[in-house]
C-alpha cells in the first residue's frame, strides 16, 4: 500500500510517471496536493497500468469538470478495474462533472462508494 499525504503540487505531479510503474499499487492518498484539471488528467493516464487500486482519494485539490471528463478517461478502461472507494470531495467539481462522474458508475463495477460533497453541485 501506498499512501501520499500532505504532499505538495511538484512532488505529486512528479510522481505520476512512477505510479504507473507500480502495478500493485492498492491505495493512493493525494490530498490535498493542489492537483488542477491538467494534472488530474495526466494521474488518470498513470492509473491506467495500476489494476489493483481499490482506493484513490483526491479530495481538497482543485479538479473540475475538465480534469474528469475528455482526455481523462475517468471510469473508461483498465483503470476502474477494482477502484471501490474513489474520494473527490471538496474540488471544483459542479454540475457538468457531476454529470460525468454518474456515468463513471456504470463503468466502475467495483465502485461502491464515491464522495462528491463540497463540489458546487
Amino acid at each position: 500500500m501506498v499512501t501520499l499525504r500532505w504532499m505538495n503540487r511538484k512532488l505529486a505531479v512528479g510522481l505520476l510517471d512512477v505510479l504507473s510503474e507500480r502495478m500493485g499499487l492498492t491505495y493512493l492518498e493525494l490530498q490535498p496536493s493542489h492537483i488542477t484539471d491538467e494534472e488530474a488528467t495526466r494521474l488518470a493516464g498513470a492509473l491506467r497500468e495500476c489494476k489493483a487500486l481499490a482506493r484513490l482519494d483526491l479530495k481538497k485539490n482543485e479538479i473540475g469538470a475538465e480534469g474528469l471528463g475528455g482526455e481523462a478517461g475517468w471510469g473508461t478502461g483498465s483503470e476502474c478495474k477494482a477502484l471501490a472507494h474513489l474520494d473527490l470531495s471538496d474540488n471544483n467539481i459542479g454540475v457538468e462533472g457531476a454529470a460525468g462522474l454518474a456515468g463513471t458508475r456504470g463503468e466502475c463495477k467495483a465502485l461502491t462508494r464515491l464522495d462528491s460533497k463540497k463540489n458546487e453541485i
